[in-house]
């Protein structure tokens, strides 16, 4: 499988294997064979080398050494959509 050198989104419809239907936001990002995946339902983060494990089996955020510049990726992106809505009802003149 050839991978985008850099990749970064969300989950729309968020009906994986792992989701219950009632999740947060999802947010990932790809680089090289390295996928990192941030669940605000539970502040979960999961890293793994698509490469060696494509089924997004074996979770190494914990001892990767590339997880937190990783992390920076996402960040910014996890709660836009919160923001977006808060200050849309703000103009609105609601808040």
């Amino acid at each position: 499988m050839q991978r985008v050198p850099r990749e970064i989104g969300e989950a729309l419809d968020k009906r994986g294997s792992k989701e219950r239907g009632d999740e947060k936001e999802i947010h990932y990002y790809c680089e090289g064979d390295l996928k990192i995946i941030y669940r605000q339902r539970n502040d979960s983060w999961e890293l793994y080398d698509l490469g060696k494990d494509p089924k997004e089996l074996n979770n190494f955020v914990e001892t990767s050494p590339a997880a937190e510049a990783m992390k920076d990726k996402v960040r910014p992106r996890v709660g836009r959509y919160e923001r977006v809505s808060v200050n849309r009802l703000r103009k609105l003149g609601f808040m």
